[in-house]
């Protein structure tokens, strides 16, 4: 409940124009923390995720009426396993307010690793991942693409830690 009432603080002062919020499934509701552990109360976190979204939405349509300020909020999650029906599935925590809500839905996943050869490294380190996306939902773009990059995790090839060295789309 804290971090969407700093965010909309934030949002409403015009300073900032991206706000990023890591992760909502790790977010612990009020009610939650309160109360002990034999209570048990269903989608206390989708009603605290919902009416969080529903707030940093009229913060974001006011910052841009009032102060003129685009202001994008990207909040991350993680897809956790549904093992409560006949199959296995993967849902993300915190309803489906958030689905309804966003303006571009993009799931990440690890591909795989890069590694020098043993010519370049004789211990075979890891030198970089390859990370391909899905772009799920878009009202802005045309959704269901998907691409790849690949990002490095140290200094070689000329390249830093942290650079973007290969992309790829796929339309």
């Amino acid at each position: 409940n804290q971090a969407f009432d700093i965010i909309d603080s934030v949002i409403r002062t015009g300073e900032f124009s991206l706000i990023v919020l890591d992760s909502l499934g790790a977010a612990v509701p009020q009610q939650e923390v309160e109360r002990s552990m034999e209570d048990f109360e269903v989608g206390v976190k989708a009603r605290m995720v919902n009416k969080g979204i529903r707030k940093l939405q009229s913060a974001v349509n006011h910052a841009r009426r009032e102060s003129a300020v685009e202001v994008s909020v990207i909040l991350l999650n993680h897809v956790v396993l549904d093992l409560s029906g006949f199959r296995a599935r993967k849902i993300t925590p915190g309803g489906k307010g958030k689905d309804h809500a966003c303006s571009v839905k993009v799931e990440f996943m690890v591909r795989d690793e890069i590694k020098l050869s043993k010519a370049e490294d004789p211990n075979e380190d890891q030198v970089g991942i390859k990370i391909g996306f899905y772009i799920k939902k878009s009202k802005v773009g045309v959704p269901h693409r998907t691409g790849e990059f690949s990002v490095c995790l140290r200094d070689v090839w000329g390249m830093h830690t942290g650079d973007v060295f290969t992309s790829e789309y796929i339309p």
